[in-house]
């Protein structure tokens, strides 16, 4: 596990009703003489985005200020260490200041609490996009440094459908997203898709502002313990060891799926490659989830609606079918990045609403003529698996999994596997 999960875990003691909680009370308790202002840990860039719209009373919106100045004492702030950066949303997204404006702690806690309150109402997506554009821009950012985001918001957002893509974008581009929620106005599911998987770790809710101050004592332990984390982990490898060259290419559709199962597919194949040995290009790794076609029909291209409805009939919308021609036909060809002399993998993903036609099977079949070896992970309890074994090399490279939010279960299995001949 990686050190950044563990900082954010320690967020974990102030969230109701789940027993890892109470045993964070308790060891917070009898470690009280473990805390103190040398608890260092691995550098990250660690940016808060705070909630200040009508609906926070202006006192818990102070509450919460004092609340990320405590958090942000426990950690070695300066410009080799880890780096802080704040903004508020609420009809409009507030920088405060940067990753790069502080580097002394004192300074950058007073800054924290001189934060005016503004009121208005919740864009939250608006807001995750200008962070993640302006606060994690390639330019601000260090190389090679956990990139950590906290999201603390008491409501609902008001347009959710563009929170949940700016969310999705946010974490496929590596920065770590702890949601909380706080109060009782906030949307459960729309704070699971903000927050990084798993949602155990990095989402959590809490009753009230005043319920923060609980969560001093309980993260200081926290930090303690990724400091020890960290030093264990240096000189952590990839888990695919091998020097042997691998070209994996993953293959979805994501127009069947839709963003919400897209998105989940997309972390879960982060999670994967994050194993893979990138070093001295000995693995590469590719995705294709859908075909470039012709399907659009122009404004103007008909003047008659009898003929517009007879175009649209005939024209060819991708299918998974077509995904996968383009897979093998192009994605293994040295145009288009592969290597000569790599082992060709290729991991699919279906699930219980889609479709499994011939055509289908006839590209797999065409793709395993071309040397590609094909692993399927087949999602949903009735998925016909019968054709989908059919689809993969054998009956190894077939990994069912019972629902979108328990993949994550399944990535050093999944891993184990393709690194297994390597």
């Amino acid at each position: 596990m990686r050190p950044f999960i563990l900082v954010i875990m320690a967020f974990a003691a102030i969230v109701n009703g789940k027993p890892a909680h109470h045993k964070r009370h308790e060891k917070a308790d009898q470690h009280q003489s473990l805390i103190g202002p040398g608890c260092e840990g691995k550098p990250a860039e660690l940016f808060f985005l705070l909630d200040t719209s009508s609906s926070i009373w202006q006192p818990d919106f102070r509450t919460q200020l004092d609340f990320v100045s405590d958090v942000v004492d426990l950690f070695d702030i300066g410009p080799n260490n880890t780096r802080v950066g704040v903004a508020t949303f609420s009809s409009l997204y507030y920088p405060q200041f940067g990753l790069d404006t502080y580097e002394d702690k004192e300074q950058l806690k007073k800054a924290i609490l001189r934060i005016p309150y503004m009121g208005g109402n919740t864009l939250t997506g608006t807001a995750i996009r200008y962070m993640r554009e302006k606060a994690f821009a390639p330019g601000i950012v260090r190389d090679d440094v956990d990139k950590i985001a906290v999201v603390l918001t008491d409501g609902r957002s008001r347009y959710p459908g563009q929170t949940e893509t700016e969310a999705m974008k946010t974490k496929m581009e590596g920065i770590n997203v702890f949601a909380v929620g706080i109060g009782k106005n906030f949307d459960p599911k729309e704070l699971t898709l903000i927050g990084s998987e798993p949602s155990e770790t990095y989402v959590y809710e809490v009753a009230s502002y005043d319920a923060l101050e609980n969560i001093k004592e309980n993260f200081a332990l926290g930090a303690c313990e990724v400091n020890t984390a960290a030093a264990l982990m240096q000189g952590d490898q990839s888990a695919c060891h091998s020097d042997t060259l691998a070209d994996v290419m993953f293959v979805f559709d994501s127009a069947a799926m839709g963003s919400t199962k897209t998105g989940k597919l997309q972390e879960f194949i982060g999670t994967v490659v994050d194993e893979f040995n990138f070093a001295d290009d000995v693995m590469r790794a590719g995705v294709v989830s859908r075909n470039c076609h012709d399907g659009d029909i122009e404004l103007g291209e008909h003047s008659d609606k009898d003929e517009f409805a007879k175009d649209l009939r005939n024209r060819d919308y991708p299918d998974l079918s077509q995904v996968l021609r383009k897979m093998h036909r192009h994605s293994f060809t040295l145009e288009h990045g592969a290597r000569e002399m790599a082992r060709r993998m290729a991991v699919v993903f279906v699930d219980d609403k889609l479709e499994i036609p011939k055509g289908v099977l006839y590209e797999i079949e065409k793709a395993k003529d071309d040397d590609i070896e094909i692993f399927v992970v087949a999602i949903g309890e009735d998925v016909d698996m019968t054709k989908v074994e059919a689809m993969a090399t054998s009956s190894g490279h077939v990994f069912p999994i019972p629902d979108y939010d328990v993949l994550h279960e399944t990535n050093l299995q999944l891993i184990d596997v393709l690194c297994a001949d390597l």
